[in-house]
């Protein structure tokens, strides 16, 4: 039977050995981190210079679309504005006349699809902006596969755009002909918030109302001008809050240098000198045995006989 003393040599060693092992693993730990972030970022990087906007086979087949679209706008939240389709509803002072002997519908709805073409039960259904009213429809913007611009709108801090060519043919109220065009103007605003439903079914979203609307009639070109969250640009150099390898990290070191310099002072003041100032010297000289036993012990299970360095009672 073993005495007390040997009981409690054997614990002390197992704990100094223990606390040898902690460090090494807490080493390994962040090695780790920083090769998986490495192959994070690298991973993230490709994704962001490749295909970007994936879709399920249910939503390909509402937008009438392929599975796949290079489609993006660097440093902008832009996918809920590609994930599904948007309709905003204009006032009568916004619609167009379907032709220039008409007079403008009392209301029309606008549909828009942002990299993927409209694919509902609409004429214009293989464009990507489409003027709907009681007189009929009118294709006010062709499919671009990837619209986005970082050209800000007028007076706004930051924003982006979203450019429409080759829509439909148009006559103008002076009698000239033209294509039509639409640009959609996005200006920051961190509460506007466009919402996606979590429903597959639902196709076409209520997008909200615009804050300016304009019809360039010398060159057919409607302007729409939102509010949304996702047109305020994401800085890349913002400060990122610190992971839980560089916080352990940072406790360890700190904690390290406050226990040498203070236990260097106790054993200065005891007149201690030489390699005695370094409080514990003992452990550390023999932290290298340590941690190779503790290795042993951590990966044999305890079957390797660890080296006992103190003096057989």
């Amino acid at each position: 039977m073993q005495t007390p003393g040997c009981i409690f040599g054997n614990m002390n060693q197992l704990f100094l050995r223990s606390v040898a092992l902690t460090c090494t693993i807490l080493l390994f730990y962040k090695v780790d981190e920083c090769k998986s972030k490495s192959s994070e970022s690298s991973d993230s990087f490709s994704l962001r210079g490749n295909l970007i906007n994936r879709r399920s086979t249910t939503s390909s087949k509402n937008f009438n679309t392929p599975f796949v679209f290079l489609c993006s706008i660097i440093n902008y939240d832009y996918y809920n504005l590609t994930s599904t389709i948007w309709s905003v509803t204009l006032q009568k002072e916004h619609c167009l006349p379907l032709n220039a002997t008409a007079g403008s519908p009392d209301s029309c709805t606008v549909h828009m699809a942002f990299c993927h073409k409209l694919g509902i039960d609409l004429p214009c259904a293989n464009d990507s902006v489409c003027h709907s009213s009681t007189q009929g429809n009118l294709s006010v913007g062709g499919f671009s596969e990837n619209p986005f611009n970082a050209t800000k709108p007028p007076q706004a801090s930051d924003g982006f755009q979203a450019n429409f060519p080759n829509g439909g043919p148009y006559q103008t109220f002076a009698g000239g002909a033209c294509n039509l065009a639409t640009t959609v103007a996005f200006q920051c605003n961190h509460s506007a918030h466009w919402l996606v439903s979590s429903s597959a079914t639902k196709a076409v979203r209520i997008a909200p109302d615009p804050k300016k609307v304009h019809f360039d009639q010398n060159n057919c070109l409607m302007t729409l001008t939102f509010d949304f969250a996702g047109a305020c640009r994401r800085s890349s150099n913002s400060p990122k809050s610190l992971s839980a390898g560089t916080v352990l990290i940072v406790i360890f070191l700190v904690s390290s240098i406050l226990y040498f310099v203070f236990g260097s002072m106790v054993n200065i003041s005891r007149r201690r000198s030489g390699s005695q100032i370094v409080p514990h010297s003992k452990f550390w000289t023999m932290l290298p045995v340590y941690v190779m036993d503790g290795c042993q012990f951590f990966f044999c299970c305890g079957r390797t006989p660890v080296t006992n360095t103190y003096d057989q009672i």
